[in-house]
Order: structure tokens, then sequence, then C-alpha cells
């Protein structure tokens, strides 16, 4: 995949999110026993959390960190962090730093997080401890009040252009001498940014499907992409239908599975569909649909789906 190959694979090489990278680089000014040792980053699926982690893993001396995804479902149980807490007990192979990457950590059932905690509540000073979510309010508040956050945030659409920029380019590097890998127009790099809405992964993917194809071929595919699941897209429909009431959108709100529900996720696809009808519509009508939009725009990162619930509702009132 495209998008693993062209990973950044220090700071310096990361795009946008200046804040988290400045916040990471004066970490590594500090003497260990005052840097922070259980950092959570949050944001959503795509935008970097992981890659983040992984670098500085390196940057801490950790060449081979121990990473579990608890979106798998052998990997979110006590059992896991049973092994997580035997690991802790002794000191790294070689001596050095030992680097923890929990992804999807939210995803940990509560007896797991209760014995996380207990990890957490005393971190040796060769151990640190990458919380990646897309949902921290899933988490306990006592293992958020031990955690360091850090606000990893979408891209804007020049930064995406870089990163397919820097991907295309890569490409280039890539390709056997004597061939030659077509352009990709300015034109087919905005769209490709405008729907992939911030996310850096989505829009490699998406460069990986329509790189070598003329403009008009890469359109079509690109016309056939939507954001979201389709969960979120029936709640965009609901939420614009001037028949449709805020009980319907509750209704199609209460049957998004469990594993599926990410606010902020729904809330980004939300934002997008409001934009695409606000920019696809002039006068009054437009004016609706940015009155909409402007109820969308506070984050759910701390209070979740209450959060997502107000501004959906504050959306429907404003576009009735």
């Amino acid at each position: 995949m495209l998008y693993q190959s062209v990973r950044p694979k220090t700071l310096k090489q990361i795009v946008g999110n200046k804040a988290a990278v400045a916040t990471f680089k004066r970490m590594l000014d500090m003497p260990p026993d005052k840097q922070p040792h259980v950092i959570l980053l949050v944001g959503e699926a795509g935008c970097g959390k992981t890659t983040l982690a992984r670098i500085m893993a390196k940057e801490l001396g950790c060449d081979n960190p121990i990473e579990k995804n608890a979106a798998a479902k052998n990997e979110r149980g006590i059992d896991m962090t049973a092994d997580l807490a035997r690991h802790s007990n002794m000191s790294p192979l070689g001596g050095g730093s030992r680097v923890t990457i929990l992804d999807e950590c939210h995803q940990l059932t509560s007896a797991a997080q209760g014995s996380l905690l207990k990890i957490l509540e005393d971190v040796r000073e060769h151990d640190y401890y990458f919380l990646c979510t897309t949902d921290p309010q899933k988490l306990l508040k006592t293992i958020l009040t031990r955690c360091d956050k850090i606000e990893v945030k979408r891209l804007n659409d020049k930064q995406i252009i870089e990163v397919l920029e820097d991907a295309i380019g890569f490409l280039q590097e890539q390709t056997p001498e004597g061939n030659e890998l077509p352009d990709v127009s300015n034109e087919i790099l905005s769209d490709i940014a405008s729907r992939a809405e911030g996310c850096p992964r989505s829009a490699l993917v998406l460069l990986e499907k329509v790189v070598g194809l003329s403009d008009d071929e890469a359109y079509q595919i690109l016309g056939n992409y939507t954001i979201g699941n389709k969960h979120a897209i029936d709640i965009c429909k609901l939420l614009v239908d001037g028949r449709k009431g805020w009980g319907d959108v509750t209704s199609a709100y209460k049957k998004i599975p469990k594993e599926e529900l990410e606010p902020e996720g729904i809330r980004r696809a939300v934002m997008g569909y409001l934009k695409s009808c606000m920019m696809n519509n002039t006068g009054a009508k437009a004016g609706v649909f940015a009155n909409m939009l402007e109820e969308m725009m506070e984050n759910t990162y701390s209070e979740g789906e209450p959060r997502l619930l107000l501004c959906l509702f504050r959306a429907k009132e404003a576009g009735s």
C-alpha cells in the first residue's frame, strides 16, 4: 500500500500538526526523569497518530516497540494487558527504553482498562506508553488523568497536496529507468484533497487508485468515492431533508453498531456533506446549509456522544 511506503520516519518529515511536533521536540529535550511517560494521541483515523508514536519510539531509543491494536478481539482483553504487566516488570533487553503503542485503546474491555490503569500508576523511567484513540471519552477518567494529551489534527487541502506531491516523487523514484510515470494534474490533486477531507491516508489511497490514469478516468473513479460509512451518510440525508424530523435522525443514529460509533468521524462526515451541499447551492439555500455547518464546528473529543447529538440537533434545527 502506498500510504505505508511513504509513511514519515522522522518528525521533520511530518506535514502539518506543528503543535504536536513541537510538543514532542520539547519532550525529547527534557531529561528522562522530567519527560511524560504516558502520551494520549487523540485524532481521527488515518491522520498520523500511530505514525507519530512510532517516530517517537525511535527517537527515544527503541527500535522495536511493543504494538497492540485493541480493534483486534484478541488484543482488547485482560490477557493482553496482563502480558504488558509482565513486560513492565522486566528491564528492556540491551538496556535503553521500552515503548508500548496501544492503538484504538478505547476499545479495550473494562477489565483490560482496569489492568492498564495499574500499569500506568507506576511507570518506570525506561518505559513509555503511547495510547492512540479516536474516541477518548470511552477510556476511564483515571487513565485520562495520567496521560499527557496531544491532538493530531486533520490537514488542510494545501498540506494534503504536499503529501500527495511527496508520494508522487517517491513513485517516480521507484519507476524503472526507461519507463515514465504519467503526471497527475493539479486539478486531480485538488479533487483528491477535497474528497479526503484532511485525512492523509485517505488521500494516498485515492492517489494510488488514479495514478497513471487520464484525468477523465481519474474523475470517474473519484466520483464513486464517498467519505464515511453508510450510517453517517444516512444521517446526513435525514438532516437536510425538510420532510424528516429529529425523530428520524435519532432512529438512524440508534442503528449504528456500537463498534462503528465514532462521534468525531461522524461529525466530520456530516460536515463534509453539508459543505458539499453549501457549495452546490446559492442564495438563501446555501445560507441554510452554512448555518447547519456552523452548528457542527465543535469537536467531540472531550464530550463524545452527548456533544455529537447536541451538534446534530442544532444542525437539524438550523435547517428547519
